[in-house]
């Protein structure tokens, strides 16, 4: 609804924000902490443990980076700032990311299969 009124700007915040905590709760489910409580460090860590795929790490890091410029001293020119297709792209990304969740780790059948090969639980 925000990105449709033209509040590009709060639309990436609050995707990136939805994004950090799919992430975050994701990685605790599979009781893995991050280095930190940061979005770049949970994406970082559901790449190391294989969680996401290369199409997810990216989209997940595209969203983070596009949230980085909401900060007024980095938004310089209009080439710079948020566009309206942008703000809608961080929050499909949002659907993206919950998808490769539901239907990468448990398929539509519910039974485990990519995960439970990818990931064994095993912290390294």
């Amino acid at each position: 609804m925000l990105s449709i009124s033209g509040y590009n700007k709060p639309a990436v915040i609050l995707a990136g924000g939805v994004i950090e905590e799919l992430l975050r709760l994701f990685l605790k489910n599979k009781s893995i902490k991050p280095t930190s409580n940061k979005l770049n460090d949970y994406i970082k860590e559901c790449e190391k443990y294989k969680l996401i795929g290369t199409a997810i790490h990216r989209l997940a890091d595209s969203v983070r980076q596009f949230r980085n410029y909401v900060h007024l001293e980095k938004e310089n020119s209009n080439r710079q700032s948020i566009s309206k297709p942008i703000a809608k792209g961080a929050v499909s990304s949002i659907f993206a990311i919950a998808s490769d969740f539901t239907f990468g780790w448990c398929g539509t059948a519910g039974e485990c299969g990519p995960a439970t090969n990818r990931y064994r639980g095993k912290q390294k």
